[in-house]
Formats: C-alpha cells, structure tokens, sequence
C-alpha cells in the first residue's frame, strides 16, 4: 500500500502532537500539584481561622463612651471576620474549579492520544527507538542513525516505515 506524502506528513504531525501532549500533561500534573497545596493552604486557615484583615480599622473598646447599639447587623470586627471567611471560602471553590477543570483536560488529552500510545506502544523496539529519539528527544538524522548504528539511508526507510506503519493502524 503506497501512502503519498501528505498523508505520511499528518502521520508526522500526528505523532509530534503525541509527545507535545506528553509535555503539557507533565506541565498540568505540576499545576495540580501547586493547586492541591494552595487547596490545603486555605482549608488550613479556615480550620485555624487564619484571617487577614486590616487591623487599622478594627478600634479598641472605648470604655469612656456609652454603649449604644446602632446596628443589627454586628461589629465591625465581626462583619470583617465574616467578610474575611467568605473570602477564603470563595478562593476554595475556585482552586476546586481549577483543579476540576486541569484533571478533565488530563482525562481529554489522554484520550486523544489513546490511539496513537497504542500504536507507537506496540512498534518493534528499532521503531519505538527511532520514534523516541526523532518525536520525544528532537534528535535530527544524522544523530539518530550514530545512535542507533544504522546507515543514514537506513534511517529514512525506517521513518517511512514508521509513518507509513501508524498510518496504516490510524486508518482503522
């Protein structure tokens, strides 16, 4: 079965687009990890009532003065702690929306290289080589074909054979 070039070019990017999968993967991996911490961080502060909020404003009971009740809404000092704990509380329910969305993504990407991982997981171990160190590493040629101690012409049927290969269980 003969594939021209165009179709051998998509197999290409295809499998390029693969291993940049892989990385942006790895880098929301990262994220969640930075979003779990900050998750635990403010779940932290709410548990310890760690709030933040300006001190300036907040007064010292005067004694010298009668005590009048002007508001049925509390102190100052209440509505700020209250204020301060709605913050915190918002500021969980968005990193859980964060990390929601990051681990879908990772559900999305991993099922759009389901394919092609069962493809390249099933080449020869000359192929899976070759396609490590041309999509993975971004080794040139030259480079892959000293690695491999293969002939640089070698090298260039072995890469048609990969592409024509994963083209051939993509059109399935």
């Amino acid at each position: 079965m003969f594939l021209d070039a165009k179709v051998l070019d998509t197999t290409e990017e295809r499998i390029k687009q693969y291993f940049e999968s892989l990385h942006e993967i790895g880098r929301l991996k990262y994220k969640l990890e930075v979003l779990d911490r900050r998750k635990e961080k403010i779940k932290n502060d709410i548990d310890n009532s760690n709030i933040n909020f300006n001190a300036d404003y907040m007064g010292s009971i005067d004694y010298t003065k009668d005590k009048i009740q002007t508001s049925n809404y509390g102190s100052y000092q209440e509505n700020a702690l209250e204020a301060g704990f709605k913050r915190l509380e918002n500021e969980l329910y968005k990193t859980k929306e964060e990390i929601t969305y990051i681990e879908n993504r990772i559900l999305q990407i991993e099922y759009e290289n389901s394919d092609i991982e069962y493809i390249l997981h099933n080449l020869n171990e000359k192929h899976k080589a070759f396609v490590e160190a041309k999509y993975k590493s971004k080794k040139n040629l030259a480079t892959i074909s000293r690695d491999l101690y293969v002939a640089r012409s070698s090298i260039y049927e072995i890469q048609k054979e990969v592409l024509r290969t994963v083209e051939t269980y993509l059109a399935y």
